[in-house]
């Protein structure tokens, strides 16, 4: 079991086992990164289209600065979303 946390305590770790090890392991496998920025809410449905056109059947992750755009862009794109209002099950 992994355990993830923003405020890890690195003087309690009992195993270390870095992504790049994992990586080279083929436990995991390497991911890209692409990070579009929209300066506002205007246009964010148009370049989330095309940003998922392109990665098409890939799986993608994107984030939003508010759940009210995060609700918008999953209903007019057709994907789900998780936000931190939710309760652990719902998630």
């Amino acid at each position: 079991m992994f355990n993830f946390s923003a405020t890890l305590n690195l003087a309690d770790l009992d195993f270390n086992y870095s992504m790049k090890e994992a990586i080279s392991d083929g436990v995991i496998v390497d991911y890209k990164i692409h990070i579009v920025i929209v300066p506002s809410e205007e246009g964010v449905v148009e370049r989330a289209d095309m940003y998922i056109e392109s990665v098409k059947g890939k799986k993608c992750l994107i984030y939003c600065n508010s759940i009210e755009m995060c609700i918008t862009l999953s209903a007019t794109i057709g994907c789900k979303y998780i936000s931190g209002d939710m309760s652990k099950k719902e998630r």
